[in-house]
C-alpha cells in the first residue's frame, strides 16, 4: 500500500484544493496526483501552514497531463 502524508494544495481543480491526504513521494517536492483521465503535479512551495492544528506543507498546483492508455 502506498504511503500518504498530510498536506495543503493550492490551485488546480476546485475539489482538489485544501488540506488532504495525498500520496508520499520518496523526494519530497512534487505531487503527482490521478484525476479522472489525467494526472494534476503540484509542486512544493517551500512553505508549511497551521490547519486544524497540523502543521502541513503547502503544494501548488503547476499543470496537468493525461494518462497513457
Amino acid at each position: 500500500m502506498p504511503h500518504t502524508t498530510e498536506a495543503l494544495l493550492e490551485g488546480g481543480p476546485d475539489h482538489l484544493a485544501g488540506r488532504r491526504a495525498v500520496p508520499q513521494d520518496d523526494h519530497g517536492t512534487d505531487l503527482k496526483i490521478p484525476h479522472l483521465n489525467r494526472y494534476e503535479h503540484y509542486a512544493f512551495a517551500g512553505t508549511r501552514q497551521d490547519t486544524d492544528g497540523a502543521t502541513v506543507p503547502v503544494f501548488r498546483w503547476t499543470h496537468h497531463t493525461f494518462i497513457a492508455e
